[in-house]
């Protein structure tokens, strides 16, 4: 079997996030992808046997080119140093990518997510989770549900990111140290 085209691949992909931001996950179709990426939709077909099996793809690509991407580079650090790490780079990823980000959150509230997608999107929050345990068992972080401290850090930094790439305003460092020190100050003992 010949090796399938990095070019082509990422001309699929592209067209699926393009199409998402445009049309949303649910209207997408293989010929209308195939068409974007300018490809035959047998070619199309010959890459994924299925809608589901590429959205699912292009997540786990996105995925581990992310927040997957920095955990391990972060674990020796302290608490506080760790999700400051986090957060900043989870904040240029997002305005640098935000077409990907929109792909990734329609992605997570659709049909089409399998399992092991799933088990991708958890691997992260679980990380967090633990690191927000930590930091509560040191008392530098409240005695507040894990819950609503991981909402608080992720809906700020999808907000904030989104502000920034709708008004196409430069993330600064001054952003980022003053949006961060927000966050910090609403989840410290």
């Amino acid at each position: 079997m010949k090796p399938k085209d990095e070019k082509k691949l990422q001309a699929i992909f592209d067209a699926t996030i393009t199409l998402t931001g445009q049309e949303g996950i649910v209207g997408l179709t293989m010929s209308k992808i195939a068409k974007t990426a300018k490809i035959g939709i047998g070619t199309l077909y010959v890459y994924f046997e299925s809608k589901e099996e590429l959205v699912n793809e292009l997540y786990r690509q996105l995925k581990s080119k992310g927040t997957l991407s920095m955990i391990d580079d972060l674990k020796q650090l302290p608490v506080k140093l760790q999700l400051m790490e986090i957060w900043k780079n989870t904040l240029h990823y997002q305005v640098e990518n935000h077409a990907q980000m929109l792909f990734m959150e329609q992605f997570l509230n659709s049909p089409f997510i399998s399992e092991e997608s799933r088990g991708l999107s958890h691997r992260f929050m679980e990380y967090l989770g633990e690191l927000l345990k930590k930091g509560q068992e040191q008392m530098i972080i409240k005695q507040a549900d894990e819950g609503i401290l991981m909402s608080l850090l992720t809906g700020y930094s999808r907000q904030l990111s989104s502000q920034l790439a709708a008004t196409k305003a430069p993330l600064t460092e001054q952003i980022i140290n003053e949006s961060f020190a927000v966050c910090w100050d609403a989840i410290k003992s």
